[in-house]
């Protein structure tokens, strides 16, 4: 089944909201409220709590932006909701809330982290977005969520998050595997690829079939790309 991936073709994409991690952090309130300021397709990271809930949260633990030592997949909502983000007055998102602040205003990018429990992550994403009616896109650098999103859901548009391993042979060995095993049995719709390797030639010919965003670069920065990427994740 063919699906109409045109509208990312030259997409703009507001990485984890239009942030600054100052006044603004990623993946607040804030950020997405200022991305809908400007129309701009949001994109955003979903992590699944230790009691099921789901927050929009980027990184594996809290540390960096709250100043809190512990991994979010062990920490259930209660205990985080009041903890501030970069010590400014924005807390930690449902992800259900964020749905209901962008409420179909603008395109979301969703990408669903690494989680031990990808199988239930994914379902509590699907069942979450059986009510939303906005436009939307799924995305992981996890395969399994992505298969199991392919055979519950599979007119949804899906892409698979690469990145480049600062080791060559690590990096060698995860190509090969993306690229002749995990591409074949998941088919995604799009790639949403490391701007450090938007050059390889197998990128590139994926392109001739498929777009390929590029992540995470600065929008004065954009034409060092657009020979290389149909779309992109932006920081501003």
């Amino acid at each position: 089944m063919r699906k109409d991936v045109t509208f990312l073709y030259g997409i703009k994409i507001a990485h984890r909201g239009l942030y600054d991690n100052k006044k603004i952090p990623e993946n607040s309130k804030l950020a997405f409220r200022r991305a809908l300021l400007k129309n701009m397709p949001i994109e955003l990271d979903v992590q699944l709590l230790s009691d099921d809930t789901l927050v929009v949260f980027h990184d594996e633990n809290l540390k960096r932006m709250t100043g809190y030592n512990k991994k979010i997949a062990e920490c259930t909502f209660e205990e985080i909701k009041k903890i501030p983000l970069l010590s400014t007055s924005s807390k930690i998102m449902k992800f259900e809330d964020v749905l209901s602040l962008v409420s179909g205003k603008v395109l979301l990018d969703i990408e669903l982290k690494k989680s031990d429990r990808a199988k239930v992550l994914t379902e509590k994403v699907l069942e979450t977005l059986e009510e939303y009616q906005g436009p939307f896109i799924l995305k992981s650098f996890d395969p399994r969520c992505l298969y199991f999103i392919k055979k519950k859901k599979p007119k949804f548009i899906l892409g698979l998050l690469i990145s480049i391993n600062k080791s060559k042979r690590k990096n060698l060995k995860h190509q090969l595997l993306t690229r002749f095993i995990i591409l074949p049995l998941i088919r995604p719709d799009f790639l949403a690829y490391d701007k450090k390797g938007i050059k390889e030639k197998w990128v590139q010919r994926f392109r001739r079939k498929k777009p390929v965003l590029v992540w995470t670069v600065q929008e004065n920065d954009l034409e060092k790309y657009q020979d290389f990427a149909d779309g992109y994740l932006i920081e501003k």
